[in-house]
């Protein structure tokens, strides 16, 4: 089994250099806002009605950080569509933010096609592609983001130019507090979680060196703490190529927790992290407690980890990058580049 505190064997595996892109969220973020904040709109906020973010995947998740960071700010509602048809409802009212890292989603072009097709407000982020060329023929905002890294490792990229869209139309507070906070908040903590940085001092190794050979299952509160449980289980999907579970409370408490009762066998290989945050719901606080206390017995390891920070913003990215390098670092031990993800590359050819 490798050593993750050997730089050069980490190398060896980490051929694409996903852990030197982590390393470098901080600078992404900052870059991401300020090449939001000089792209031209040319949109009349007035009269929005419901915003809409079309998305799969690891551009996908951009909609799900506009969703939490804002819920609480904003006076239209807010969706996701990971779908190649739109909701009934959009039309001229909608602001439609269609976002793809490559430009070629599928699913996101069928959806951006029908949004300009009804005259919805669109503004596209990209690197490329063919949402760059659509952007160009119908005369569509876009803002457009550096090639070349997997759309996992561009979560700055993709999810701050919405969120700077919406600041920008005056439809959510300004950002400039809490971008600041947040990236000061990662650069500490890459100091932390970077391969540089020995296992016996780094909560990322130690994490994945816990979660090597066991089926990790993360629950998260709802907001900030149940969307970094779930990009933590697609991030370990991809970089470490194995399975993981996810759930969110006070959800999870009216059915998956009945679920721990029998396979007692196999759920011994299943390890418990709990994400909080201390934004959570009083009566959430006391469901994680009693869960825990339910269903402990059922697993061969339970932790949580808390959010740091004050803004949402930060808060979330915290989360968000413990589980990213955690992930990176699971590759590691499971012997695989994080970066390559095959049969996701397989399937998209055998449906073209």
């Amino acid at each position: 089994m490798i050593d993750i505190d050997d730089i050069a064997a980490v190398a060896a595996i980490d051929k694409a250099g996903m852990l030197d892109e982590m390393a470098g969220f901080a600078d992404q973020c900052e870059q991401a806002v300020d090449m939001a904040r000089h792209t031209e709109l040319n949109i009349d906020p007035a009269g929005i009605t419901d915003i809409l973010v079309l998305g799969m995947g690891g551009s996908g998740i951009a909609g799900d950080v506009c969703r939490v960071l804002f819920d609480d700010a904003l006076n239209v509602p807010i969706q996701v569509n990971r779908h190649y048809r739109l909701p009934a409802y959009v039309g001229p009212a909608t602001l439609v933010l269609a976002v793809s890292y490559s430009g070629n989603t599928e699913e996101t072009l069928a959806a951006l096609g029908e949004a300009v097709t009804r005259g919805a407000r669109v503004v596209a982020v990209s690197s490329g592609g063919k949402i760059s060329l659509i952007a160009r023929d119908k005369g569509l905002p876009l803002i457009r983001i550096p090639a070349g890294l997997q759309p996992r490792a561009a979560l700055g990229y993709l999810s701050l130019p919405p969120a700077v869209v919406l600041e920008k139309l005056g439809l959510v507070p300004a950002l400039t507090e809490a971008v600041s906070e947040a990236v000061n908040l990662l650069r500490h903590q890459s100091a932390r979680l970077r391969p540089e940085e020995p296992e016996s001092s780094n909560p990322a190794k130690q994490l994945a060196r816990r979660l090597h050979g066991r089926l990790p299952v993360i629950y998260g509160s709802e907001g900030v703490a149940s969307l970094a449980a779930f990009r933590f289980k697609c991030q370990i999907n991809e970089n470490a190529k194995q399975p993981a579970n996810w759930n969110l409370l006070p959800e999870l408490d009216h059915n998956e927790i009945t679920g721990w009762q029998c396979l007692e066998d196999i759920s011994r290989r299943f390890h418990l992290i709990f994400l909080r945050d201390a934004d959570e719901h009083p009566q959430v606080k006391k469901r994680v407690e009693v869960t825990r206390d339910l269903i402990i017995d059922r697993f061969c390891g339970t932790e949580e980890f808390w959010s740091s920070g004050a803004s949402k913003l930060a808060r979330l990215l915290s989360l968000v990058y413990l589980g990213d390098f955690t992930s990176a670092y699971l590759a590691l031990l499971n012997g695989v580049d994080p970066s390559p993800v095959e049969r996701i590359e397989l399937l998209k050819k055998r449906l073209a």
